[in-house]
């Protein structure tokens, strides 16, 4: 048996949370147990970067990620025809 400390406020909304997965405290508990042995690590990121730093990262990892699946495929555009559909769109 694991006794755990929390926030009324947190508790009420991890409650919430949980309970719309289907899924109450205790066993969301073990799951994230089951996630850090499983991992021999913590299942998420521990940063001290806000919310919109993250967002923000994972935006840009995402991006970069797409143009290099576009590069590898071969689905670029030149610079020439980027000047052109820029030109094409202020003129629209």
């Amino acid at each position: 048996m694991l006794t755990i400390n929390m926030d009324d406020e947190v508790k009420k909304e991890f409650q919430d949370v949980v309970n719309k997965l289907g899924l109450n405290a205790t066993s969301a508990v073990n799951l994230f147990a089951r996630a850090v042995i499983r991992e021999k690590a913590i299942p998420f990121p521990i940063t001290l970067r806000t919310r919109d730093e993250q967002d923000w990262n994972d935006y840009l990892s995402g991006t970069i990620e797409k143009s290099c699946e576009d590069l590898r495929r071969g689905d670029v555009i030149t610079e020439e025809e980027l000047e052109r559909l820029i030109d094409q769109n202020k003129a629209s």
